[in-house]
């Protein structure tokens, strides 16, 4: 099967064949880079989206901003999204929302790109993030990184293919024979690097946002790797810590998504 990524955050995978060993066999796969996002959490609720806005205007690496959509809703809830930017040139748009300040490239052709370029778009992302927390006296408390990857080219139904890769085989005569729809997920606490951070894995089939890409059938099998630090820290976490994190999350995410899929 290939592993073809639907939504990543933060990380864009690397544009090249690596080899799959599934029991009893082995197959190639190729991981190319469709979307991916970075965020902060703030410590206090955001108000200053004007200065933002602003700022972000004068990033010379996001190219030309267009489409801006500001919400100063003062009594909203800290969650709902404050102010919608994008730049198209980029493929990126600017998401805010009262407690977070999210980067995200969307829309990356279904071709891929090099590595080179991938790891361009991860650093543009979050260096000019971590710019405007710097610039407007942002204090942080958290850091975020997910990737989402979508597996085409299945031997077999998505549902049946998740209860082979996880369920014993007497499990699978019953109840787990003929599964349509199947969902595998946990969540651990652990350290990687100098961060402490919550690890969910999730594996599931799910319709696609867009089935007709790469000639994904209208169901399929994602897995998501959610890494982030914890809601318990109550220190700010400064530019340089931040930038660490985003810098080695990508490897941790691989090496994740290899545990839980075997690629």
């Amino acid at each position: 099967m290939r592993v073809l990524p639907s939504t990543i955050v933060l990380v864009v995978v690397t544009d090249g064949w690596q080899r799959l060993v599934v029991p009893g066999q082995e197959r190639l796969m190729r991981v190319l880079p469709l979307q991916m996002q970075v965020t902060l959490f703030t410590r206090d609720v955001f108000r200053e989206w004007a200065q933002l806005m602003a700022h972000l205007v004068g990033i010379k690496d996001l190219g030309t901003l267009s489409d801006p959509t500001l919400m100063p809703l003062v009594d909203a809830p800290p969650e709902f999204p404050r102010m919608i930017c994008n730049f198209k040139e980029k493929g990126l748009v600017f998401e805010g929302t009262g407690k977070a300040l999210t980067f995200k490239w969307v829309g990356l052709p279904s071709g891929g790109y090099a590595e080179d370029h991938a790891k361009t778009c991860r650093e543009v992302s979050h260096k000019c993030l971590l710019d405007c927390m710097e610039k407007l006296k942002v204090v942080v408390t958290r850091t975020a990184s997910v990737a989402t990857w979508v597996m085409a080219d299945l031997d077999c139904g998505p549902g049946e293919w998740v209860a082979r890769r996880f369920f014993r085989e007497e499990l699978r005569k019953a109840p787990f024979n003929r599964p349509q729809q199947t969902e595998v997920h946990s969540h651990k606490v652990y350290t990687f690097g100098a961060f402490t951070v919550n690890s969910w894995g999730r594996v599931r089939t799910e319709k696609l946002a867009n089935p007709d890409r790469e000639k994904l059938t209208d169901m399929a099998v994602t897995f998501m790797s959610d890494i982030n630090t914890l809601a318990e820290n109550a220190a700010p976490i400064q530019a340089e810590t931040a930038t660490a994190f985003f810098e080695q999350v990508w490897a941790e995410h691989v090496h994740v998504r290899s545990l839980y899929i075997g690629a």
